[in-house]
């Protein structure tokens, strides 16, 4: 995946533990940023799963975050 800003469009048929990008986002080398109508899509079997998100220093972000296609 190149470096810089980007458009993604979300997979139609997401393979098993694997993750698609939708929307604009900014990816650099160790992390990517999200943009306009962002989304990201995970497709894992584990009793746990883990996602670090962070707002920019002094903003509130929102996320929504849904569990098999419900809010969770």
């Amino acid at each position: 995946m190149e470096s810089g800003e980007q458009p993604f469009t979300l997979a139609e048929n997401l393979p098993e533990n694997s993750f698609s990008f939708g929307g604009t986002w900014q990816i650099g080398d160790e992390y990517s940023t999200t943009g306009k109508n962002a989304a990201l899509e995970y497709r894992f079997y584990a009793n746990k799963v883990y996602l670090v998100l962070s707002p920019p220093k002094g903003k509130e972000a929102v996320v929504n975050v849904f569990s098999t296609g419900k809010a969770g």
